[in-house]
Order: structure tokens, then sequence, then C-alpha cells
């Protein structure tokens, strides 16, 4: 079990719900303009974390429908050599955690504890 996952299922149990699973997908597949047909979490609200090797670099979160579309704005080019850098790197992957429902409550809080337990680099104004 990664870090990631560590404070995933912590947060959970704290808040006496299921823990959500965790879709891995690389970055290429969220520079695509439409989803492909098997990201069947794409138009749901949640939680992301991008990372690189096992450091994590990013989390983010959208509060209502449209998980993937926000993943996309943010692995587009940016034209900050440093982010490119790293989205371009083979290593980095996005943890993708929808959070439907009675969870979708959790959204804020849990990407504000990940921030704090991750310390991800690209979240200085938050962390």
């Amino acid at each position: 079990m990664n870090s990631l996952e560590i404070h995933l299922t912590a947060f959970f149990e704290r808040t006496k719900a299921n823990t959500p699973e965790i879709t891995w997908i690389k970055v290429s597949d969220a520079q695509e303009k439409k989803p492909p047909p098997t990201f069947t979490w794409a138009r749901n609200p949640g939680v992301y974390v991008i990372v690189t090797s096992s450091q994590v670099e990013y989390v983010g979160k959208i509060d209502s429908a449209g998980l993937y579309f926000r993943i996309h704005q943010h692995v587009e080019t940016s034209g900050a050599l440093e982010w490119d850098e790293m989205l371009e790197s083979p290593s980095t992957r996005i943890a993708v955690i929808p959070l439907l429902d009675d969870l979708s409550v959790w959204i804020p809080s849990l990407e504000v504890y990940l921030i704090d337990k991750l310390k991800p680099f690209w979240n200085k104004r938050k962390g």
C-alpha cells in the first residue's frame, strides 16, 4: 500500500464511509479532448492526484460533475517549464478518486487532508 492509499484509507475510516477505489491513468490518457469510453468516472465529481515515480506532485478536486475535464485542463501544456517536464515524464500517473452520492460531501475535506499529509510540490499555496 502506498502513502496515497494509506492516507485515503485513514481519511475514510474516520468518516465511517467505505474507501472509494483509485483508478490510475497515464497523463497521455487525460490529454485527449474526449475521455475514452472506459473512463466511466469521467463526468463524476472527485479528487485527483498527480504522481511522478512515488512523489506526489499535485492534489486537485472538482465538486461538480466533470472530473475528466478538470484533469484534462491540468495536463495541457502550460508553458511553465517545470510543470510541463513533470507531465512529460514517463513515470507520471494520475490517481482518480471519484466520490459519488453521499461521499461527494467529503471532496473539499479530502483535498485539504491529502495536501496536508502528502505535501505535494505544486500545492504550495494550500500546503
